[in-house]
C-alpha cells in the first residue's frame, strides 16, 4: 500500500468525492446531504485536515485517511475494496508514522480517537477491533 497526500494529488478531489457518493448518509457527520462537486473543491482547498492521504493499493486509489486537529482519524474505503483488511493496514500505518498532536487541556486530548456517526456501526465495530474504546457521546440541536 502506498499512501498520497490529498492536498497535492491533482486528480484527489474526484476520487474523493466519488468516494464520499459511496457513503451512506447514516455515516455523514459534518454534512446534512451531499455537497456539490465545487463546494466539495472549496473544502478540500481549505484544508480542514491535519493529514490526508489517498490510500493506493494495486495501482488503484482504494480509499482515504483523515485526521482532524483534535486527532480523530477517519478511514473510508470504496464498498468493492471494504473488507479485505485495507482499513486495517492503513490505521497501522498511520498510527506507527504519525504522533497525535500534543493536548491541550480542556481543548484537544493528546491521543488519538475516532469521531463516528450514531448510526456507523461497521466503523464502531472496525474502531473497537483496533482497540479504541468508546469515551463519550456528543449531541447536536441544528
Amino acid at each position: 500500500m502506498n499512501f498520497a497526500s490529498a492536498y497535492q494529488l491533482r486528480e484527489a478531489s474526484d476520487i474523493l468525492y466519488r468516494l464520499l457518493e459511496e457513503r451512506p448518509p447514516e455515516t455523514w457527520i459534518s454534512h446534512q446531504a451531499m455537497p456539490t462537486r465545487e463546494a466539495h473543491q472549496k473544502f478540500i482547498w481549505s484544508k480542514p485536515y491535519v493529514w490526508w492521504f489517498l490510500i493506493e493499493a494495486g495501482g488503484e486509489y482504494i480509499g482515504d485517511i483523515c485526521v482532524t486537529d483534535l486527532n480523530e482519524i477517519g478511514i473510508h474505503i470504496f464498498r468493492r475494496f471494504q473488507r479485505k483488511g485495507y482499513a486495517t493496514r492503513a490505521l497501522d500505518w498511520f498510527i506507527e508514522t504519525h504522533e497525535p498532536l500534543m493536548g491541550i487541556p480542556a481543548k484537544r486530548c493528546g491521543y488519538w480517537l475516532a469521531n463516528i456517526a450514531p448510526g456507523n456501526e461497521a466503523s464502531k465495530a472496525f474502531f473497537r477491533k483496533a482497540g479504541f474504546a468508546p469515551v463519550q457521546e456528543t449531541y447536536a440541536k441544528r
